[in-house]
């Protein structure tokens, strides 16, 4: 054999290992080829999906905090009531008493009920306070919640990144290997050929 055929031989074997090992002409644009996984799990990272908080459980924790330390809904206008109703009845014993004696009872009849009408006013404000304080409580349990979720969802995305980044690590180190494995039998047969031309002398 002469060393033109000697050349073309070992010229073919080493282009025969470079497209088995995924190499210009190889397997390199087959769907399942190293490189194409490679790029898929590469968009796989880039894509992989984020957990977002829910703006209704922030909406819900501003209004709430907004809404604590308001006064309940109807209680100045409830309040006015009490007031005007208690002035309009003085008014009417002022004109309408025949006696110092008949005013006075009615004067302390008015301010007995308008007593009892501010204390079912102060009861109802505050069941309404201890509401809020519960809207609120239950708000941040809510948005601690949603906390929660995303601190969880960020750990899941960090172990889809590690996993994607260890089976990459796996498809090069295959892919090397195997790079290796079939350059060294092509050598192994191209020494096999020379031995045999040696001989052959």
């Amino acid at each position: 054999m002469s060393y033109v055929a000697i050349a073309a031989a070992a010229a073919a074997a080493i282009g025969g290992a470079v497209a088995a090992s995924g190499g210009s002409g190889g397997s390199v644009n087959k769907p399942y080829s190293a490189k194409n996984t490679n790029r898929k799990l590469g968009e796989f990272a880039e894509n992989d999906p984020k957990y977002g908080s829910s703006p209704f459980a922030a909406n819900n924790l501003g209004l709430s905090q907004q809404l604590l330390n308001s006064r309940m809904a109807g209680a100045g206008a409830r309040e006015r009531n009490i007031q005007t109703s208690g002035a309009n009845v003085r008014a009417g014993v002022g004109r309408n008493a025949t006696d110092s004696s008949q005013a006075l009872a009615i004067m302390a009849g008015t301010q007995g009920m308008e007593g009892q009408q501010y204390n079912d006013l102060a009861i109802m404000e505050g069941q309404d306070s201890t509401m809020k304080q519960q809207n609120l409580m239950n708000a941040n349990r809510d948005m601690t919640g949603e906390w929660d979720k995303m601190h969880d969802d960020s750990v899941r995305r960090w172990q889809d990144q590690v996993n994607i980044a260890m089976t990459q690590y796996k498809i090069r180190t295959k892919k090397r290997k195997d790079t290796a494995n079939v350059i060294g039998g092509a050598f192994t047969g191209l020494g096999s050929v020379l031995g045999s031309i040696g001989g052959g002398k």
